[in-house]
């Protein structure tokens, strides 16, 4: 398999995966890495990518991906803070439950951990 993306620095859906595959020694998806071992961990680990996917719109609009950028600076706003509210509930839910064999969200780096790279820095 090979890997199509667009440019890493601007685009955090091209960052992701390439940041998992470079972080588990992936050649292609299928290698079995890249999921909680344990079942409840797993369908947590699927829920939280998917909340990724798919909300966090205020959070995306207001700070879109450029790696490159610096000094950008944006007003406060409190929807922008209730999301980031919700990542570090999300964060410190799953390190409680699932963080005990290791430093990331699940113990062991995940797909989980790719999806919210961008957010960690």
């Amino acid at each position: 398999m090979l890997l199509t993306m667009g440019n890493k620095n601007y685009s955090s859906w091209s960052l992701r995966p390439w940041i998992l595959m470079k972080h588990l020694a992936l050649v292609c998806e299928l290698a079995g890495s890249g999921w909680p071992r344990d079942r409840t961990a797993r369908a947590v680990a699927r829920s939280a990518c998917a909340e990724m996917h798919s909300g966090f719109s205020i959070l995306r609009s207001q700070w879109p991906m450029n790696a490159r950028a610096t000094h950008r600076r944006t007003s406060p706003s409190p929807e922008r803070a209730a999301e980031i509210a919700r990542i570090e509930q999300l964060w410190s839910e799953c390190r409680a439950r699932f963080g005990q064999g290791g430093p990331w969200l699940f113990g062991e780096y995940s797909v989980a951990d790719a999806m919210y790279a961008p957010q960690s820095a």
